[in-house]
């Protein structure tokens, strides 16, 4: 509103008329027409809102959530917090210690083959995906910081030379623990997945996920927690403590 208009406002009740008489400022670039003129808005109070913060009393839980006192509310909350904060926690200790023990690992050989195939396949991908907006791969991977074909393939095969050897670990950790999953646990962590993402669709989960890679994500998730549990945690000191 332009300077003035509001302050006329003050003091109406709802289904007043009235006119409001304002000038608009000398600059006032919406409308330069208008610029330094006096208006008069013909105007009609429909309605007046006020914000009212409510007294936090039991009476007012019971009435607006699923606990009947204070207490109650409170601790759920507590409650919830303290799960979703020991779940997040959790899972970045499943993420420390992995990155650690793969680290730690001396990888004699890798399958090279297969990283080949999986960069191969990537660079056809998004050669498709450019060409379905009508670039050339290389104006296509620009726009993405990559300034040449070379430079995306390094990148990909390192990503997935990471994955690979997560996986080595994984694997070689469960063979040497005897660790295992069961069907059971297999459909739980798939539940999981799906859960996280909200997918609801069997068929459209198969399309993301094979039940090869929801085998292995149950194991390195079962190898994680081994890891967690049997792990020896050290005490951080002074700045890293911070």
């Amino acid at each position: 509103f332009i300077d003035g208009f509001e302050d006329q406002i003050i003091g109406h009740s709802v289904g007043d008329e009235f006119n409001v008489i304002s000038t608009f400022p000398d600059d006032y670039s919406p409308n330069p027409d208008l610029a330094g003129k006096e208006a008069v808005f013909a105007v009609t109070l429909n309605s007046i809102a006020q914000t009212v913060t409510p007294e936090y009393t039991d009476e007012f839980v019971a009435a607006n959530t699923d606990y009947s006192t204070i207490e109650e509310y409170e601790q759920s909350i507590r409650d919830s917090l303290t799960e979703s904060y020991s779940d997040s926690d959790n899972s970045t200790n499943k993420t420390n210690v992995m990155e650690k023990a793969v680290a730690n690992a001396v990888i004699n050989e890798y399958p090279t083959k297969e990283i080949e195939e999986f960069v191969d396949e990537q660079i056809e991908s998004a050669r498709e995906q450019a060409s379905q907006y009508g670039y050339d791969l290389s104006t296509y991977l620009s726009a993405y910081s990559f300034t040449s074909e070379d430079m995306y393939r390094e990148y990909i095969g390192n990503v997935f030379r990471e994955y690979i050897e997560e996986k080595i670990v994984v694997c070689a950790i469960a063979k040497a623990e005897n660790i295992t999953v069961s069907d059971d646990e297999i459909k739980e962590y798939k539940q999981k997945i799906m859960d996280s993402y909200g997918i609801t669709d069997e068929d459209a989960f198969a399309e993301i996920y094979t039940d090869e890679e929801v085998i292995y994500y149950t194991l390195a998730d079962k190898v994680a927690e081994f890891l967690v549990e049997n792990a020896v945690p050290t005490v951080a000191t002074g700045t890293d403590a911070e």
